[in-house]
């Protein structure tokens, strides 16, 4: 059930970065980043999550900006985003090093 989750949030994510980010450059990435992380976690008060600090949660997600791409549809909409190289929830690596 994680795993599905995690991948509907990162198809979510490179969605967010791709269109608003680098096409139509509505937002700067850090902003987009910001808005992903940090902000949710202090809005809904989730304590150390949403920052990379000591003793936080690492929760980190490594993305290649030249190959992002959402690859879910409403038909097929359980596939992994191009582009996301390393995701990492907890500490422990769930996509990279050919974990998928």
């Amino acid at each position: 059930m994680f795993i599905l989750i995690a991948t509907l949030l990162l198809n979510k994510i490179s969605r967010k970065i791709k269109n608003f980010v680098l096409e139509k450059k509505l937002l700067s990435l850090s902003s987009a980043i910001k808005s992903m992380s940090s902000l949710p976690a202090e809005k809904f008060k989730i304590k150390k999550r949403g920052k990379i600090k000591i003793n936080y949660f690492a929760d980190i997600s490594i993305i290649d900006l030249n190959k992002i791409k959402d690859n879910a549809t409403y038909l097929n909409p359980h596939q992994y985003s191009d582009g996301i190289e390393y995701l990492f929830i907890n500490g422990n690596l769930l996509i990279g090093n050919n974990v998928k």
